[in-house]
């Protein structure tokens, strides 16, 4: 390889020379040589450097992590007897001296590990924004993808060498796209995790996931009713499944299902052909769905957000403040409301019968959950609404404006929503990335910093924050991240809450 590099750079010098016709051959080939030479020892101290940034020995290699290869040959079968999960009612390993009233009367303790492999096209990012909200400010452990590629444990890339080690020793929250793999995810996450999920009707979704990825140029249909062109034959313009990387692994064909493990070799098993059956489908997609029951602890529905949301907060013991959101990646799009013919929803049905299965069975369970919550359910549903609409009104004014308290209710303490609340509420989750990358080089002493001796500032330096970023440079690991995707106000926020700037 290296004599061949030499043959190609000599060719490449003598074209020059011959074009230029006063260059010295051997005095152009030797300072080529010797760029190589530098190139190279360049390259190799890098990646010393990365090596020992990133795979350090403090990093957490779980015993038993099995490869790619392994996890796609031993992929749990369907109808598997799945691995115990812990009782979330009565977990008290991290009980982390927070504890309130359940809506039953009853003291509960709020929970802090939560496994929530995010799938696409299902509101999972306003999921996701609630966990950094509330991981942020409690400082948790967030199982991070290598900066700065957050979905880079897509599709099967759970593996210690793809994502950042734990701080604290154990992870608390795991929100980045990944495909589930119920026996990996027990391998890296602490036994009290919570796990859940969301799915969408899966019409929606298909008409989400069109517009999102542009599949309709993709495919080259034309025409105000891209949605029915497509499912009048669908095999004709989605074949395939494994697409590019940064693409999901099936865009049309049981995707959420994929995304939730469901494995790639019973797709052909679930498509309608002679030799499948309506009934050996259903079959298989009953035993499926109920693998996923026994594995978390709570389905969502993004039909119902805000009812999810609060059984969500029930379950885990929060206060109500900690749910509130603003919706992201919402988009409008031209064939949204398309109506759909009859025929064709039945021909999409036969096409993606695992995500229907899915959702059918949790849309339906989903109230009979709710009938077993207390008679104040939905006064707390309407209640969050509410709340999340004062926190819309107020923070869409921007900074700087008086704070909005909220009075006490039995679902939430008296708390504000100042300007940090709307920070980290309108914090984008490419900046809350590179907030927790830095949290973890921090603590980690993962990088030379030129001081961490604390900043004492005075409180009329913060109306020129945005001035500040010759400060930040005093403490940031990756501050070119960190400028390209935060505001100089969360950067300052972030420093405050790691000790690193205090305001007098």
């Amino acid at each position: 390889m290296i004599a061949l590099y030499v043959a190609v750079a000599r060719n490449t010098v003598e074209r020059i020379s011959m074009r230029f016709g006063r260059i010295n051959h051997r005095n152009m080939f030797r300072l080529l040589i010797m760029t190589m030479v530098v190139s190279l020892v360049t390259l190799f101290i890098f990646g010393r450097q990365y090596s020992r940034l990133y795979m350090s020995t403090n990093y957490s290699i779980h015993p038993g992590h099995r490869t790619q290869g392994e996890v796609e040959l031993d992929r749990r079968e369907i109808g598997m007897k799945p691995l115990a999960l812990p009782d979330v009612s009565t977990s008290k390993e991290q009980a982390i001296e927070v504890e309130r009233n359940a809506p039953d009367g009853t003291v509960c303790v709020e929970k802090h590990r939560v496994a929530f492999p995010k799938l696409h096209k299902v509101g999972g990012n306003t999921i996701k924004e609630v966990l950094h909200h509330f991981g942020f400010k409690r400082r948790l452990s967030f199982l991070l993808p290598l900066p700065f590629n957050n979905s880079g444990l897509y599709p099967w890339n759970l593996k210690p060498e793809a994502y950042l080690p734990p701080q604290g020793g154990a992870y608390d929250i795991l929100t980045y796209h990944t495909v589930y793999d119920s026996a990996t995810f027990h391998q890296i996450m602490p036994e009290d995790t919570v796990y859940i999920t969301i799915f969408r009707e899966p019409l929606s979704h298909l008409k989400s996931t069109m517009n999102f990825y542009g599949l309709p140029e993709r495919w080259g249909i034309t025409g105000d009713t891209p949605v029915s062109t497509f499912l009048a034959d669908p095999g004709k313009y989605d074949p395939k499944l494994n697409y590019y990387r940064k693409y999901p692994v099936a865009f049309s064909r049981n995707s959420m299902a994929i995304d939730l493990g469901f494995p790639l070799k019973y797709l052909k098993k679930v498509m309608p052909k002679d030799v499948n059956t309506p009934e050996q489908i259903k079959s298989l997609v009953d035993a499926y769905v109920s693998q996923i029951e026994k594995d978390f602890h709570l389905v969502m529905i993004m039909e119902h957000f805000d009812e999810s949301m609060v059984l969500f907060r029930r379950m885990m013991c929060w206060d109500l403040q900690d749910i509130l959101y603003f919706k992201e990646n919402s988009q409008s799009y031209s064939y949204k409301h398309e109506n759909i013919a009859p025929e064709l929803v039945q021909s999409h049905r036969k096409w993606t019968p695992v995500d229907y299965g899915l959702y059918d069975h949790f849309n339906r369970t989903f109230y009979e959950r709710i009938s077993q919550q207390t008679p104040d359910f939905w006064d707390e549903v309407r209640h969050l609404k509410e709340l999340n609409k004062q926190m819309h009104d107020h923070c869409d004014r921007g900074l700087g404006n008086p704070p909005l308290t909220v009075p006490a209710t039995k679902w939430n303490k008296e708390f504000q929503i100042d300007d940090e609340f709307c920070l980290l509420a309108t914090m984008n989750f490419n900046c809350y990335y590179a907030l927790y990358a830095e949290r973890n080089a921090l603590d980690r002493k993962l990088a030379e910093r030129p001081s961490l001796t604390p900043t004492t500032l005075p409180q009329k330096d913060l109306k020129n924050v945005e001035n500040m970023w010759p400060l930040f440079r005093n403490y940031c690991v990756w501050c070119g991240r960190v400028k390209k995707y935060c505001r100089p106000q969360d950067y300052l926020m972030h420093l405050k809450y790691e000790g690193l700037i205090k305001v007098e």
